[in-house]
C-alpha cells in the first residue's frame, strides 16, 4: 500500500509538474547546475585534502623537515649527510626513506630520445610504501645507480608499455640513460605515483657522507611512524639529534650547527603533501557550499511561491478530510520529481568538471591526477538530488496546517502571512548577501590578477621563444664538452631566418628550476667582509642572455670571452644581491666568495656586471637574489671537475627572439641533428612562462566570478519574484489608493522601497561576510589590500544597480494598475 501511495503522489507530482513546464525547467536546471558544479568542486577537494594516500597504513607515513633559519640553505630539505645521521639514530621512526626527483633524464635507446622525470630513492623507501612491482623486483640494498656490476634501474607500466610493447622480456634488458646504460629489473604498476605522476624511472639512491653539509640540501626525508610515536615525539627526538652530527661528520661544526639554528619538524606525509594548496583548496570548498547555497535558496523561494499559489487547493483538500502527513507526502514527492530530473542536468555537469579539472594541473594542485569521473560521483550525484529534492519539498510541509482553512475558503485573494512573507523575505537577503561577497572577493582577485599580469617582471617576453634540452653524461661530462653543444645549438639558431638572437641558461624567470640553486655568498676584502654569508639562487647565463632576454645592464658588461678561468671566474649579480652583498657601493671589478661547504674548498668569483633583478617561481613572492654563472664557448680550459663553477650546464633552457619565431618541428630537428640522442621539450612561447606563473590566481578568480555571477542572477530572480508576488497581492489597494488620487509615481515607488529594502538588507550582510571571507583571499592576493575600498564599492554599486533594475517591471505594472477594474472585480 506503501509503495502504491507513492507511485500514486509520484504520478501526481508529473502531472502537476507538466502544466508548469517552465517553473519545472527554471527548478530542473538550477538544481542541476548546482549540484552538478559542487559535487565536482567537491570531488576534487575531498580527494586532495581527506582521501587517504594510496600506500600501506597512510596514517603512520610522516615528512621529516629539516629547518635551518640560520644559514642559506634551499627549503626544509636534507643533505645526504644529515639524513644518513637521523635514520641511523631514530628510534620513534619504524622506517626511513628518501628521494629526489628529477626532470631533466632522456631515454636515448631507440630511435627516437625521450626526455622523462625519473626519481632516486632509497631501497628502505619502497619497502615503506608497500610497493609489489608488476613484474621483476625492487632495489637491493647497497644498489647504487653510478657504480658496481649491478646497475639498476625501475620503470611505470606507463613507460613499459608505451615504449618497451609490455615485453616482459624488459627485466634484465639495457636501456641507455643520461648516465650511461642501466639494467631493467622491475615494472611497477600504474597505481604507484610516489613522488609523482610524472615520473617514469626510478634509480637508487646512493647515500654519501663524503661530502658532509648542512647547505648541500636535496633529498626529501619520508619515514614510517612506530605505532607508540607521534608527530611532535618524533620532532623532538630527531632534534636532539642534531647537534651531534659534529661527532659523526667534522666537516659540520658545532658552530655551525649552533649558528644554523636547526630543528627538525615532523608532520602526517598528506598534510605536507597538500600544504602549498590548502588555502586555495580550502576556499573552493566554501565555493562548493555556496553554489548549493543558491541554487537550493533560488530553489525553495521557487517551491515556496508555487505552494502559496496552491494555497486554495490545500484548503480544500484540508476542509474535505486529507491528512496532513498525505499532503506532506505530496510535496515531498514532488520535489523528490524534481531532484531525479535534476540528475540530467548534474550528471554532465559534475563529469565535465572532473574531466577538466576546471583548467588546474599537478603543478597547481598535488594529488589531482586521483580524482576522477566514476561510480562515486554518480551515486553522490544521486544521493544529492534526492536528499535536496526532499528537503526542498519539506518546506512546503508548513502550508498543511489547519490555520486559516475556512479564511482562504471563503477569501481565495487572502494573501501569505506575515511569517511566510518574513521567511521568503529572508531568503532573497540571503542570495543578495552571498552574491554581494562573492562579488567581492571576485574583484579582489581580478585586480590581484590584473596586478600580476602587469607586474615589472625585469625581463620582456613577448616575441621570445623557449625550450629546454637536457644534455646525457657520456660525451658530456665537463663543462667545456656541455658549453661546447650548447654554443653549436646558439650558432644553428642564429643562422635561421628572422631570428635576432639566441641565448641560453640554466633557469629561466618564473620557470621550475633543474634542482634547488640556493648558494651562500660573501663579500672579499674591503667594507662587507665581515658580515654573515648571504643567501643568493645560483643560475648560468650565455652572453647574449640578458640582451635576448629584456633584462637591463646596470653596470659593468656581461660575459665576455677569458671569463671562465680557474682562479677567478667572472660572475653577473642581480640588483637585490648587489644591495644585500655591498649596500649603494659599486661591485663592479670586487670579488666574491663561496666559503667552504661540506667538504667543497672555497671559491672566489670576480663581478663583471650587474643586471636588473628578475622574479622566481611566483609574482607574488618578488624578485630573487640571483647570481649569473658564464655559459662561454672558451670554457674548454676548465678543469675537468669544474671546481669553480657550481655546476655543470648539462641542462640547458634556451630562448630565441625572431620576427618569426621558429616552429616547434624546426628546432627539435636542429637539435637532434647535432646530438640525435638530445631531445629538445617544452618548446612555447616565452610569455607561457607568464600565463603559468598566474594560473592559479587567474583560475580561482575566474570560479568565484562565475559564482559570483550565478548569485547575482539568482538573487536578482529572487528579488524579481518576491517584489512581484508581493505586488501582484496588493492590487486591491493600489486600485483603491489610485481611485483616491494617488499618482501612479507614488504607486510605483512604493514597490521600489520594498524591494530595494530587501537589497539594502542584503547589501549589508554581505559586506560583512565580504570581509569576512577576504582574510582567506589574503594568500591569493598581490598588492591588493583584502579591504580595497574600490572592489567593495564596485561590487556594491553593480549589485544594487542590477537590484534596482529588477524592481522596476513590477513597480511599473503596479503603477498602471486600473482602478476601474479592482472596483468591478469587487
Amino acid at each position: 500500500v506503501a509503495i502504491d501511495n507513492l507511485a500514486r503522489d509520484a504520478r501526481f507530482a508529473l502531472r502537476r509538474l507538466r502544466r508548469s513546464p517552465g517553473y519545472a525547467a527554471g527548478v530542473v536546471a538550477t538544481l542541476g547546475i548546482g549540484i552538478g558544479a559542487a559535487v565536482g568542486i567537491g570531488s576534487i577537494v575531498y580527494g586532495v585534502l581527506l582521501r587517504d594516500l594510496p600506500y600501506a597504513n597512510p596514517d603512520e607515513l610522516v615528512r621529516v623537515s629539516l629547518v635551518t633559519d640560520g644559514i642559506a640553505a634551499p627549503g626544509d630539505l636534507h643533505s645526504e649527510a644529515s639524513y644518513i645521521h637521523l635514520a641511523s639514530g631514530t628510534r620513534t621512526l619504524a622506517g626511513t626513506g628518501a628521494f629526489h626527483t628529477n626532470d631533466g633524464i632522456t631515454i636515448a635507446d631507440g630511435d627516437q630520445p625521450e626526455r622523462v622525470t625519473a626519481a632516486m630513492m632509497t631501497p628502505s623507501a619502497f619497502t615503506m610504501l608497500g610497493v609489489v612491482p608488476l613484474i621483476g623486483a625492487l632495489f637491493e640494498p647497497g644498489d647504487t645507480a653510478w657504480t658496481g656490476d649491478r646497475i639498476p634501474v625501475l620503470i611505470s607500466e606507463e613507460l613499459w608499455e608505451r615504449r618497451y610493447g609490455g615485453d616482459s622480456t624488459i627485466i634484465g634488458q639495457r636501456i641507455n640513460i643520461n648516465r650511461g646504460e642501466r639494467v631493467v629489473i622491475g615494472v611497477l604498476p600504474q597505481s604507484f605515483d610516489f613522488p609523482d605522476p610524472d615520473v617514469r624511472i626510478w634509480y637508487p639512491a646512493s647515500m654519501s657522507a663524503e661530502h658532509a653539509s648542512l647547505n648541500d640540501r636535496y633529498l626529501t626525508f619520508i619515514g614510517r611512524l612506530r605505532h607508540d610515536a607521534t608527530p611532535s615525539r618524533a620532532s623532538e627526538e630527531l632534534s636532539a639529534l642534531l647537534p651531534t652530527l659534529s661527532d659523526r661528520f667534522p666537516a659540520i661544526t658545532p658552530e655551525l650547527i649552533r649558528r644554523s639554528e636547526a630543528r627538525v619538524i615532523v608532520q602526517s606525509l598528506k598534510a605536507a603533501t597538500v600544504e602549498p594548496v590548502r588555502p586555495q583548496l580550502l576556499l573552493l570548498g566554501a565555493l562548493v557550499a555556496v553554489v548549493l547555497l543558491i541554487a537550493t535558496t533560488n530553489v525553495v523561494n521557487l517551491f515556496l511561491l508555487r505552494t502559496e499559489r496552491a494555497s486554495q487547493e490545500i484548503a480544500i483538500a484540508l476542509s474535505l478530510g486529507a491528512s496532513r502527513l498525505a499532503l506532506a507526502q505530496r510535496f515531498v514527492i514532488e520535489g523528490m520529481v524534481l531532484g531525479l530530473a535534476s540528475v540530467v542536468v548534474a550528471m554532465p555537469v559534475a563529469a565535465f568538471a572532473l574531466a577538466t579539472k576546471f583548467g588546474f594541473t599537478e603543478r597547481e594542485i598535488p594529488r589531482l591526477h586521483e580524482v576522477a569521473f566514476g561510480s562515486e560521483t554518480i551515486a553522490l550525484v544521486l544521493a544529492c538530488a534526492l536528499a535536496l529534492g526532499a528537503a526542498v519539498g519539506a518546506t512546503a510541509v508548513t502550508r498543511t496546517g489547519m490555520d486559516g482553512v475556512f479564511d482562504r475558503l471563503r477569501n481565495t485573494r487572502a494573501t501569505a502571512s506575515r511569517g511566510w512573507k518574513r521567511a521568503q523575505n529572508a531568503l532573497v537577503t540571503m542570495q543578495i548577501a552571498t552574491a554581494l561577497a562573492l562579488l567581492v572577493s571576485a574583484g579582489l582577485l581580478g585586480r590581484s590578477f590584473w596586478n600580476l599580469r602587469n607586474a615589472e617582471l625585469g625581463f620582456e617576453p613577448a616575441g621570445a621563444t623557449s625550450f629546454e634540452v637536457s644534455l646525457p653524461w657520456s660525451g658530456y661530462a665537463s663543462y667545456g664538452e656541455s658549453v661546447a653543444f650548447h654554443a653549436r645549438v646558439m650558432d644553428a639558431l642564429n643562422a635561421l631566418p628572422g631570428v635576432r638572437g639566441s641565448a641560453a641558461a640554466l633557469q629561466l624567470p618564473l620557470g621550475e628550476p633543474p634542482t634547488e640553486m640556493g648558494i651562500p655568498l660573501q663579500v672579499v676584502g674591503g667594507a662587507g667582509e665581515e658580515r654573515a654569508p648571504v643567501s643568493a639562487e645560483a643560475n648560468m647565463a650565455s652572453g647574449e642572455y640578458f640582451r635576448i632576454m629584456g633584462i637591463p645592464l646596470l653596470s659593468g658588461r656581461s660575459f665576455a670571452p677569458g671569463d671562465v678561468r680557474s682562479d677567478a671566474p667572472a660572475v653577473m649579480i642581480s640588483r637585490r644581491l648587489s644591495n644585500n652583498l655591498f649596500g649603494t657601493a659599486d661591485p663592479v671589478g670586487r670579488h666574491i666568495r663561496r666559503p667552504e661547504i661540506g667538504g667543497r674548498r672555497e671559491a672566489v668569483f670576480h663581478v663583471v656586471g650587474v643586471v636588473g633583478d628578475v622574479h622566481g617561481r611566483r609574482i607574488e613572492d618578488g624578485p630573487v637574489a640571483m647570481v649569473y654563472f658564464p655559459i662561454l664557448r672558451d670554457g674548454d680550459g676548465m678543469p675537468r671537475d669544474s671546481r669553480p663553477l657550481p655546476y655543470v650546464p648539462r641542462g640547458a633552457q634556451y630562448v630565441v627572439r625572431a620576427d618569426r619565431p621558429p616552429s616547434a618541428r624546426t628546432i627539435q630537428r636542429m637539435v637532434t641533428a647535432i646530438d640525435p640522442r638530445v631531445p629538445a621539450v617544452d618548446i612555447r612561447p616565452l610569455g607561457a612562462l607568464v600565463d603559468s606563473a598566474t594560473a592559479r590566481v587567474r583560475l580561482t578568480m575566474l570560479l568565484i566570478a562565475v559564482a559570483g555571477g550565478a548569485a547575482l542572477l539568482l538573487g536578482v530572480i529572487g528579488v524579481y519574484s518576491v517584489v512581484s508576488y508581493a505586488a501582484a497581492g496588493r492590487v486591491r489597494e493600489f486600485g483603491i489608493r489610485l481611485a483616491l488620487g494617488a499618482a501612479p509615481s507614488r504607486v510605483g515607488s512604493m514597490v521600489i522601497r520594498d524591494g530595494m529594502a530587501l537589497v539594502a538588507a542584503g547589501t549589508l550582510a554581505g559586506l560583512a561576510a565580504a570581509v569576512s571571507a577576504s582574510r582567506f583571499l589574503r594568500s591569493l592576493l598581490y598588492e591588493v589590500k583584502p579591504t580595497s575600498f574600490t572592489e567593495f564599492a564596485l561590487a556594491t554599486t553593480l549589485l544594487v544597480g542590477v537590484s534596482l533594475v529588477a524592481t522596476l517591471l513590477p513597480a511599473r505594472r503596479a503603477a498602471r494598475t486600473s482602478p476601474a477594474v479592482v472596483l468591478r472585480g469587487e
